[in-house]
């Protein structure tokens, strides 16, 4: 499937409060790659835009699930995906989005070639991936949509004990 690239959002967090959300979950992550051993994510403003259109996708159709993007020269992104609600209106900062993922750490298996359960955990401090883009949207009901989009992709099988490492 190829992926959605608008020209233009169609909703989503202010630009103001996204480079804010954007540079915290980046810390975030790179905090938690850090005690792994593994390179830090940069920032990248095509992946930002991936996924903030698929974030307002999300927002636009209600559905909950993944965009499986692959690029037009035949690369597949790496994803993960959030949403609350609550009537007072929800939100995720970086931080707690990203601690949100990385949280399945307690279910991992280090010596396993495949992800159960943990594939969130994993893609955060996949060792390969080095860009990072999000995308955050909010609806008028009070939901909240997060995605984060990661290149190169992380999980997979047969690849997990050389990029997912314990912490140190």
């Amino acid at each position: 499937m190829g992926c959605i690239k608008s020209k233009q959002s169609s909703g989503g967090a202010p630009a103001t409060d996204l480079k804010g959300f954007r540079d915290e979950a980046l810390k975030a992550h790179n905090d938690r790659r850090k005690k792994h051993g593994v390179p830090p994510l940069k920032l990248n403003d095509e992946l930002n835009k991936y996924a903030q259109d698929w974030a307002d996708h999300l927002v636009k159709t209600g559905t909950f699930q993944h965009s499986n993007c692959t690029l037009s020269n035949g690369d597949r992104l790496g994803e993960n995906i959030a949403n609350a609600w609550s009537s007072a209106g929800a939100d995720f900062t970086g931080e707690e989005v990203t601690q949100n993922w990385y949280s399945e750490i307690s279910k991992h298996d280090y010596k396993s070639e495949q992800s159960m359960g943990t594939g969130h955990f994993t893609q955060v401090v996949w060792k390969d991936s080095k860009e990072l883009g999000m995308g955050k949207a909010k609806s008028t009901d009070g939901k909240v949509f997060v995605v984060g989009s990661y290149r190169p992709a992380g999980n997979f099988i047969g690849k997990f004990t050389e990029n997912v490492f314990p912490p140190k």
